[in-house]
């Protein structure tokens, strides 16, 4: 094989798994104070319904990732609603995040996993 084809594929490879990092990076506490002072948001959990079943936090809406984007228009019509989104690890809802923005959302937050958004919405 050509070495300059390994070096380009490896460079694209790493830099997906980096735009993929920054994708799925959670937001902290810090950055949810006035989000939730103002109760002005929609608190999504990603997971399926069955996990949702198992425990969830507490207001949250279930719509699994795999129907987010057929039903996120009628639970959040307005594109400029902050979307707080969580599953069980935070990949399924940085994937979420990406999906919403990629169709006009322009407010979405991933709090990461369902422990970590447990803590964050206390």
């Amino acid at each position: 094989m050509n070495s300059k084809f390994i070096l380009i594929v490896g460079v694209a490879i790493i830099a997906g798994i980096i735009i993929v990092i920054k994708n799925l990076k959670a937001v902290k506490a810090d950055d949810l104070t006035d989000i939730l002072s103002e109760k002005k948001y929609k608190l999504i959990d990603v997971r399926t319904t069955q996990e949702f079943s198992n425990g969830h936090v507490k207001n949250a809406k279930n719509i699994p990732l795999n129907i987010l984007s057929q039903r996120i228009e009628k639970f959040a019509p307005n594109k400029e609603t902050t979307i707080l989104l969580y599953c069980r690890s935070g990949a399924r809802s940085g994937h979420a995040k990406k999906t919403l923005e990629t169709v006009g959302y322009k407010n979405v937050l991933n709090l990461g996993s369902l422990h970590h958004a447990t803590e964050l919405m206390k």
